[in-house]
């Protein structure tokens, strides 16, 4: 995140705090996205390992692929609004598609 919010914006010290202490730990894997192999199986072949991987985007809190972007982007609207001393009631939805 370094290379897209300047340290004049929110100083990467902060930057930092927000996504590995209060984002990320929320996360049930550490690794936040776990990039797993796919294996192929059949009944009359063995398991074989592929080159195609797939990343898990399910460890975060409502275990939605949501979460790995909604949850940084709500850690930041709080540090913005607290250093700018102000307040935001913000409203969204979802169109039901995870279950969350």
């Amino acid at each position: 995140f370094k290379r897209f919010v300047d340290n004049s914006d929110i100083p990467h010290s902060d930057l930092e705090d927000i996504l590995l202490n209060k984002t990320f730990n929320r996360f049930g894997n550490n690794e936040v996205v776990t990039v797993a192999p796919v294996s192929t199986a059949s009944s009359t072949l063995p398991t074989q390992r592929t080159s195609v991987q797939i990343a898990e985007l399910w460890h975060g809190p409502t275990l939605a692929f949501k979460d790995l972007g909604m949850a940084v982007l709500g850690e930041l609207l709080e540090y913005l609004l607290k250093r700018n001393q102000t307040h935001l009631t913000l409203l969204v939805g979802t169109s039901g598609d995870t279950g969350s």
